[in-house]
């Protein structure tokens, strides 16, 4: 199965993350943050690279992603079995996820360094 890779840097070939929430950005590029519609990226063949980039990428991306799809117009979260208006998460995850808001994504980092 081909993976969807970034076109715009070409020196590291970068597996993209599938964020599907986020319309018009249904993939996202953790090493450069680009956003790509649905039909927008590069394939590329499947190696055991690009396998072990996007494991990394996808685990390690997992947290800011949620803490940003909290904050989406029009987001739901699911929570406890079902979907919440994101204000209705307890304090503590509210609070979590504004200091995962808060610190960012640092771009220009290779899976391998995370």
């Amino acid at each position: 199965m081909p993976y969807a890779v970034c076109h715009d840097h070409k020196e590291y070939v970068t597996p993209l993350v599938s964020t599907i929430v986020f319309a018009k950005a249904e993939f996202w590029c953790p090493y450069c943050g680009r956003k790509y519609g649905l039909f927008e990226p590069d394939p590329a063949e499947d190696t055991d690279e690009l396998k072990a980039r996007h494991a990394i990428y996808d685990e390690k991306s997992l947290a800011y992603l949620r803490a940003m799809g909290a904050v989406a117009y029009g987001a739901k979260v699911w929570h406890n079995g079902e979907w919440i208006d994101p204000s209705m998460l307890p304090v503590e995850i509210q609070d979590e996820y504004a200091r995962i808001r808060a610190e960012g994504w640092q771009l220009q980092r290779k899976a391998e360094e995370l």
